[in-house]
């Protein structure tokens, strides 16, 4: 008995290389991914069919977009073929290039494969847009089209870590040796709100104390929390869930790592592991514990905590 074939419907995603990256598409006309034997992966994304606009200084276009998140460099590779503005403005037919709302790059005429390079150096969501874009001239002799294929995005190391931003560029800082304190050199007049921190693109800055001193910013991983039931009062510092556990009176940051538990005497306890950071609306319990000398104690980190 013959057996079944599956043939899936080639994406945008396959056709740019970008496994990872979700593509949008829109405009006058759709792109559309295709077979290619001028790219080097034998696959690209191409502009759609459009005509002319509708009169002068108008444009037709067809793009496509995506977003990527964090630090990091996305390189990908483009070709056009249409009219060439002999004004040197590319201002008439042409493919472009926006990160962000601008304009990093644009090209018209008959090009071959060509790389292009943009580099992200702040936390947040970053959209790219790539666009054909027509006139109201057509010379006849163009497909004018253009081609997309082997988009490639690298996370910058500091996006899987610490980032550190003051007005929303990145900043070199230097690391205390208990991994707590940081420490930037910043412009004179640069005050604590104008610095931010980062976790993995995460803004984290509500876990960390800030502070500038002339030219130096200092960000302090906050302490964690830890309290005696005989030294602050119960409804102080936690919530009887009425279950067997307590819910802490602790601020959770979404995106550090927060690792809870109790015991008879701070030197009984044992670090529980944290592997994920935590979440909106995530909540600190640990188990409840009875008599004057219970201890509850909080660890708090930017990076995944380990068991003891």
């Amino acid at each position: 008995m013959p057996g079944t074939i599956t043939k899936r419907l080639l994406t945008l995603a396959d056709a740019t290389g970008a496994a990872d990256l979700v593509f949008t598409t829109g405009g006058d006309a759709a792109w559309t991914p295709i077979a290619d034997a001028t790219a080097q992966s034998g696959l690209s994304a191409r502009s759609g069919e459009i005509g002319n606009s509708a009169g002068y200084g108008e444009y037709t276009t067809s793009w496509i977009e995506t977003s990527v998140p964090g630090a990091g460099t996305l390189t990908f590779a483009w070709k056009v073929e249409c009219e060439f503005d002999d004004s040197g403005d590319a201002s008439w037919d042409h493919v472009e290039c926006f990160a962000d709302g601008r304009e990093f790059f644009r090209m018209d005429g008959t090009s071959g494969w060509e790389t292009k390079e943009i580099e992200f150096d702040s936390a947040g969501t970053h959209v790219v847009r790539w666009t054909f874009v027509k006139d109201d001239y057509n010379e006849d002799v163009f497909v004018d089209r253009a081609w997309l294929s082997s988009v490639i995005w690298t996370p910058s190391e500091a996006a899987d870590g610490v980032a550190i931003q003051v007005n929303g560029a990145a900043v070199e800082f230097e690391t205390a040796a208990d991994g707590k304190t940081r420490t930037a050199t910043v412009a004179a007049g640069t005050t604590a709100e104008d610095v931010k921190v980062f976790v993995g693109g995460v803004d984290v800055t509500a876990g960390f104390k800030v502070k500038v001193e002339g030219t130096t910013a200092t960000v302090v991983l906050r302490e964690p929390f830890e309290t005696a039931r005989s030294v602050i009062a119960p409804y102080q510092a936690w919530t009887d869930n009425g279950d067997g556990n307590v819910t802490l009176n602790v601020e959770v940051v979404p995106g550090l790592y927060y690792a809870a538990d109790s015991a008879a005497t701070i030197e009984a306890l044992k670090r529980p592991g944290a592997a994920d950071p935590a979440k909106a609306g995530d909540a600190v319990v640990a188990p409840k514990q009875e008599g004057a000398q219970g201890f509850y104690k909080v660890w708090v980190s930017d990076a995944p905590i380990e068991a003891e």
